[in-house]
């Protein structure tokens, strides 16, 4: 409610680090299922996938400006 639906998103998958290969391959095709779009996946505890999800808040934050409106910096088609 109150307009949050109309808000850009950003879907990530944290503690990848905790589960398997196999498991969070599982759990990234669960999530794009439930989400509609591509989700991130992060660890804090490793590192990995921070700098992705970073570039992604920062592309979202330059549409929002008005700095960048190129289809590919939204996060629906936006790849590491």
């Amino acid at each position: 409610g109150a307009g949050l639906e109309d808000k850009p998103e950003i879907v990530a998958l944290s503690k990848i680090d905790a589960v398997s290969k196999d498991e969070l391959k599982k759990k990234l095709r669960a999530l794009k299922k439930a989400a509609g779009s591509a989700p991130l996946a992060v660890s804090a505890a490793s590192g990995e996938g921070v700098p992705e999800v970073l570039r992604a808040l920062a592309a979202e934050i330059r549409v929002a400006r008005g700095e960048d409106d190129a289809p590919a910096a939204r996060t629906s088609g936006w790849r590491p």
